[in-house]
Protein backbone atom coordinates (compact mmCIF):
# COMPACT_ATOMS: atom_id res chain seq x y z
CA UNK A 1 0.00 0.00 0.00
CA UNK A 2 1.45 3.45 -0.92
CA UNK A 3 1.67 6.18 1.84
CA UNK A 4 -0.64 8.32 -0.21
CA UNK A 5 -3.10 4.92 0.92
CA UNK A 6 -2.23 4.91 3.90
CA UNK A 7 -3.16 8.56 4.19
CA UNK A 8 -6.56 8.46 2.61
CA UNK A 9 -7.66 5.33 5.11
CA UNK A 10 -7.91 7.47 7.93
CA UNK A 11 -10.72 9.41 5.82
CA UNK A 12 -14.42 7.70 6.35
CA UNK A 13 -15.37 7.46 2.53
CA UNK A 14 -14.54 5.59 -0.67
CA UNK A 15 -10.90 6.39 -1.79
CA UNK A 16 -8.75 4.74 -4.75
CA UNK A 17 -6.12 5.99 -6.75
CA UNK A 18 -6.19 5.42 -10.12
CA UNK A 19 -3.07 5.76 -13.09
CA UNK A 20 -3.91 7.60 -16.23
CA UNK A 21 -1.27 5.48 -18.26
CA UNK A 22 -1.25 1.68 -17.52
CA UNK A 23 1.98 -0.47 -18.27
CA UNK A 24 5.03 -0.16 -16.34
CA UNK A 25 6.73 2.53 -15.28
CA UNK A 26 9.52 4.25 -17.34
CA UNK A 27 12.05 6.94 -16.34
CA UNK A 28 11.60 10.04 -16.94
CA UNK A 29 7.79 9.86 -18.14
CA UNK A 30 5.51 11.41 -16.45
CA UNK A 31 2.35 10.37 -14.92
CA UNK A 32 -1.09 11.26 -13.35
CA UNK A 33 -2.81 8.96 -10.45
CA UNK A 34 -6.11 11.08 -9.52
CA UNK A 35 -8.61 10.03 -6.45
CA UNK A 36 -11.15 7.49 -7.98
CA UNK A 37 -10.67 8.24 -11.58
CA UNK A 38 -11.44 12.29 -11.16
CA UNK A 39 -14.56 11.53 -9.52
CA UNK A 40 -13.17 12.79 -5.71
CA UNK A 41 -13.92 11.49 -2.68
CA UNK A 42 -17.37 12.25 -0.72
CA UNK A 43 -16.89 13.17 2.78
CA UNK A 44 -20.47 13.16 3.85
CA UNK A 45 -21.88 16.66 4.93
CA UNK A 46 -18.39 17.86 4.30
CA UNK A 47 -18.85 17.97 0.37
CA UNK A 48 -16.24 16.20 -1.98
CA UNK A 49 -12.47 16.16 -1.83
CA UNK A 50 -10.67 15.83 -5.51
CA UNK A 51 -6.90 15.21 -6.11
CA UNK A 52 -4.58 14.26 -8.99
CA UNK A 53 -1.17 14.48 -9.10
CA UNK A 54 1.59 14.35 -12.00
CA UNK A 55 4.87 12.27 -11.21
CA UNK A 56 7.66 11.33 -12.32
CA UNK A 57 10.28 8.10 -12.10
CA UNK A 58 13.26 9.56 -11.54
CA UNK A 59 17.07 8.36 -10.63
CA UNK A 60 17.72 8.28 -7.25
CA UNK A 61 20.90 9.87 -5.52
CA UNK A 62 22.24 7.32 -2.95
CA UNK A 63 23.93 10.18 -1.04
CA UNK A 64 20.40 11.70 -0.34
CA UNK A 65 18.59 8.96 1.12
CA UNK A 66 19.08 6.38 4.20
CA UNK A 67 19.18 2.71 3.39
CA UNK A 68 15.82 1.67 3.88
CA UNK A 69 14.86 4.74 0.90
CA UNK A 70 17.54 3.44 -1.01
CA UNK A 71 16.77 2.47 -4.79
CA UNK A 72 17.71 3.44 -8.46
CA UNK A 73 14.69 4.83 -8.85
CA UNK A 74 12.37 7.55 -7.38
CA UNK A 75 8.87 9.51 -7.76
CA UNK A 76 9.20 12.98 -8.18
CA UNK A 77 6.24 15.36 -7.93
CA UNK A 78 6.15 17.13 -11.07
CA UNK A 79 2.42 18.72 -10.78
CA UNK A 80 -0.67 18.93 -8.08
CA UNK A 81 -4.76 19.54 -7.76
CA UNK A 82 -6.54 19.12 -4.38
CA UNK A 83 -9.79 20.82 -4.29
CA UNK A 84 -12.66 20.66 -1.43
CA UNK A 85 -16.26 21.59 -2.30
CA UNK A 86 -19.80 21.92 -0.48
CA UNK A 87 -21.98 18.92 -0.98
CA UNK A 88 -23.37 22.00 -3.65
CA UNK A 89 -20.46 22.19 -5.51
CA UNK A 90 -19.13 25.14 -4.15
CA UNK A 91 -15.29 25.59 -3.51
CA UNK A 92 -13.58 25.42 -0.23
CA UNK A 93 -10.21 26.18 -1.51
CA UNK A 94 -8.38 24.69 -4.41
CA UNK A 95 -4.65 23.86 -3.86
CA UNK A 96 -2.73 23.97 -7.02
CA UNK A 97 1.14 23.54 -8.25
CA UNK A 98 0.80 23.32 -12.15
CA UNK A 99 4.19 24.51 -13.68
CA UNK A 100 3.58 23.61 -16.99
CA UNK A 101 0.38 25.28 -18.74
CA UNK A 102 -1.33 29.04 -19.73
CA UNK A 103 -1.40 29.99 -16.43
CA UNK A 104 0.70 32.44 -15.02
CA UNK A 105 1.29 30.99 -12.00
CA UNK A 106 3.84 28.64 -11.99
CA UNK A 107 4.52 28.48 -8.44
CA UNK A 108 2.40 26.33 -5.28
CA UNK A 109 -0.63 28.51 -4.84
CA UNK A 110 -4.20 28.45 -3.28
CA UNK A 111 -7.52 29.90 -4.56
CA UNK A 112 -9.87 31.28 -1.99
CA UNK A 113 -13.59 32.24 -2.61
CA UNK A 114 -14.60 34.96 -3.21
CA UNK A 115 -12.03 35.41 -6.16
CA UNK A 116 -11.12 31.89 -7.40
CA UNK A 117 -9.02 33.44 -10.11
CA UNK A 118 -6.68 35.47 -7.37
CA UNK A 119 -3.43 33.07 -7.11
CA UNK A 120 -2.48 33.54 -3.42
CA UNK A 121 1.17 32.06 -2.62
CA UNK A 122 1.67 29.19 -0.45
CA UNK A 123 4.97 27.06 -0.95
CA UNK A 124 4.95 23.45 -1.77
CA UNK A 125 1.49 21.52 -0.46
CA UNK A 126 2.27 17.93 0.10
CA UNK A 127 -0.91 15.40 -0.31
CA UNK A 128 -0.63 14.63 3.37
CA UNK A 129 -1.47 18.30 4.67
CA UNK A 130 -4.32 18.58 2.72
CA UNK A 131 -5.47 15.54 3.72
CA UNK A 132 -4.94 17.45 7.64
CA UNK A 133 -6.38 20.54 5.83
CA UNK A 134 -9.88 17.95 5.36
CA UNK A 135 -9.86 17.15 9.34
CA UNK A 136 -9.65 20.24 10.74
CA UNK A 137 -12.68 21.05 8.01
CA UNK A 138 -14.43 18.25 10.12
CA UNK A 139 -13.83 15.07 7.28
CA UNK A 140 -15.52 12.08 8.82
CA UNK A 141 -13.11 9.65 9.77
CA UNK A 142 -12.29 6.03 9.97
CA UNK A 143 -10.23 6.28 13.66
CA UNK A 144 -10.30 9.04 16.13
CA UNK A 145 -9.01 12.83 15.45
CA UNK A 146 -5.98 12.16 17.14
CA UNK A 147 -4.34 8.62 15.43
CA UNK A 148 -5.22 10.78 12.30
CA UNK A 149 -3.09 13.71 12.33
CA UNK A 150 -0.29 11.18 13.50
CA UNK A 151 -0.69 8.75 10.39
CA UNK A 152 -0.39 11.61 8.31
CA UNK A 153 2.54 12.79 9.79
CA UNK A 154 4.61 9.59 9.64
CA UNK A 155 3.24 9.02 5.93
CA UNK A 156 4.27 12.94 5.40
CA UNK A 157 7.73 12.70 7.08
CA UNK A 158 10.08 10.53 4.27
CA UNK A 159 8.78 12.76 2.00
CA UNK A 160 9.70 15.99 3.90
CA UNK A 161 12.71 14.81 4.56
CA UNK A 162 13.72 13.65 0.74
CA UNK A 163 11.79 16.11 -0.99
CA UNK A 164 13.97 18.35 -2.93
CA UNK A 165 12.48 21.62 -2.91
CA UNK A 166 9.57 23.09 -0.58
CA UNK A 167 8.65 27.04 -1.14
CA UNK A 168 10.42 27.51 -5.03
CA UNK A 169 10.73 25.12 -7.56
CA UNK A 170 14.15 24.63 -8.84
CA UNK A 171 13.76 26.16 -12.62
CA UNK A 172 12.62 23.42 -15.49
CA UNK A 173 10.40 21.95 -12.70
Amino acid sequence: MSPFQRGLKVLDGHARLTVAKRGSYRKDQVYEWSLNSNGGMQLGQLGIFSASMHFEIVDSDSTQHDAEHQGAFRCSTRAYNYKLSTPRGSDVWRLHWHPVGKSPAKEPHIHLPPDLDRHLPTGRITFEKALVWLIEYDAPLRVDRDEAVAVLAQEEASHLLYRTWSEAPPAGR
